[in-house]
């Protein structure tokens, strides 16, 4: 009875954690600071991968695509942003999602500061996480990106 009520128990726990799943995750642009959230709901709806398994349930390939969709809607050119990095992020049990990672594009001879990155997610069903876009506060500090700044040349005597 002891070991019965000791399962029921884990598998409770393992249960109350995988509904706790959430993940935030920020991309910036000149303007705007955009949000995505994972969470087990959204996680809940998608099929399961073990990772022993040759490939996951979305081939790449669909992952690409629902990515690519939607750069193209957030941003204006979003379309002009090359793709750098595909990884697979593991949330929880055999939950998985796509992190796709683009770089702003610039001009071959353009070294003026930082190349920012947006990252787009792409569930295990196909379907790309919309973020909240949020109005960009001047001068705030970036995650993994400098802040530009203005500096003022010293008095000279």
């Amino acid at each position: 009875m002891k070991a019965i009520l000791t399962a029921v128990a884990l598998l409770s726990m393992a249960q109350a954690v995988n509904a706790q799943y959430r993940a935030e995750y920020k991309s910036y642009t000149s303007n705007d600071v955009f949000t995505a959230t994972i969470t087990s709901s959204a996680l809940s709806t998608t099929p399961d991968w073990n990772a022993n398994d040759a490939n996951p349930p979305l081939p790449i390939r669909d992952a690409l695509f629902a990515g690519q969709t939607l750069m193209a809607q957030l941003l204006t050119d979003g379309s002009q942003w090359p793709l750098k990095e595909i990884t697979l992020i593991p949330a929880y049990d055999q939950k998985w999602y796509f992190k796709l990672t683009y770089y702003e594009p610039k001009p071959v001879n353009d070294f003026n500061g930082p190349v920012r990155h947006f990252d787009v997610f792409v569930l295990m069903n196909g379907h790309a996480v919309v973020p909240e876009r949020q109005n960009n506060i001047p001068n705030q500090r970036f995650e993994g990106t400098a802040v530009p700044r203005t500096v003022q040349p010293s008095p000279q005597p």
